[in-house]
C-alpha cells in the first residue's frame, strides 16, 4: 500500500499591477497497486470564468471614454483533469539508506562512551 497526496496550484487572476493570484487544491488518498501498472488516482473539473477590465485611471471613470481608453476581456475555459499515478519497483542494491548509517553510528558511539 502507498500513500499519496497531490497540490494543484492555479492561476486564479493577475491584478492591474501584474501579481498573480494563485488557487491551490489538494487531494491524498491510499492504494494498492501491482508494478507497472497504471491506475487513475483522480480526476476533476475545473470551470474558470475570469473577467478584467484594464484601463487609464482617469479616463476608465468617464462612461463613454473608458472604450477608447481601456480594454475588457472575458475568459472562459474548461478543462478535466485525470491524475494517473503507475509504480515501479526500485532496487536499493543493498545500500542502506542515509537513515540507518546515522543510526548505527550513533550506536557504536554510544557502546564506546560506556
Amino acid at each position: 500500500m502507498t500513500g499519496w497526496a497531490l497540490t494543484v496550484n492555479s492561476l486564479a487572476e493577475v491584478d492591474n499591477a501584474g501579481n498573480p493570484s494563485i488557487e491551490s487544491n489538494s487531494f491524498s488518498g491510499a492504494l494498492t497497486i501491482d508494478a507497472g501498472v497504471e491506475r487513475l488516482i483522480g480526476a476533476f473539473d475545473k470551470h474558470v470564468m475570469v473577467e478584467q477590465y484594464i484601463g487609464m485611471p482617469f479616463f476608465a471613470d468617464i462612461p463613454i471614454l473608458k472604450y477608447l481608453f481601456g480594454a475588457e476581456s472575458k475568459v472562459d475555459s474548461k478543462l478535466k483533469v485525470f491524475v494517473t499515478m503507475t509504480a515501479k519497483p526500485v532496487e536499493t542494491k543493498n545500500v542502506p539508506s542515509p537513515a540507518a548509517g546515522e543510526m548505527i553510528d550513533t550506536l557504536i558511539a554510544a557502546s564506546a562512551a560506556k
